[in-house]
């Protein structure tokens, strides 16, 4: 008598923020129009997990980041980068060349290199926060977020 299971394990996202010289800048003040960086930093993708079919993170910008979008489409070859000016929202999706790597073993762990959003803080003495959402095989029956 056995029963089989199915495990999936859904990798953390982490919320982080630096400067043009990698200095951490969680809770710190930064001057107007000085540049910071979001890196959407991702736990490593477990081993025997199944087969990365779409990946896409999505970002609600804060009031009086201003995104640069050349930059940040610039620095990240391995993502469609789109943004909603209306919405402050940016959108990354990975390109087959990325899900390829992803896929290449599967039985593996494997460390998504962060992607990093660019641009200069408009706003004296304002704290901003930022969140983001990942979406792993959208739209699929092992989809997660």
């Amino acid at each position: 008598h056995y029963h089989a299971y199915r495990l999936t394990t859904t990798p953390e996202i982490m919320k982080e923020v630096v400067n043009s010289d990698q200095a951490n800048l969680h809770e710190k003040t930064v001057a107007k129009d000085s540049t910071v960086i979001y890196p959407l930093t991702v736990d490593a993708l477990s081993s025997n997990r199944a087969q990365t079919t779409s990946l896409i993170f999505e970002d609600y910008l804060p009031a009086g980041y201003l995104f640069d979008l050349e930059n940040t489409q610039a620095e990240n070859g391995d993502y469609e980068v789109t943004f909603d000016v209306s919405k402050n929202f940016v959108t990354l999706t990975a390109k087959e060349n990325l899900l390829q790597e992803v896929n290449k073993d599967l039985t593996k762990v494997y460390q998504l290199t962060a992607p990093k959003l660019y641009g200069p803080v408009q706003n004296d003495g304002a704290s901003y926060s930022n969140s983001y959402k990942l979406h792993l095989n959208k739209g699929t029956t092992n989809a997660y977020t």
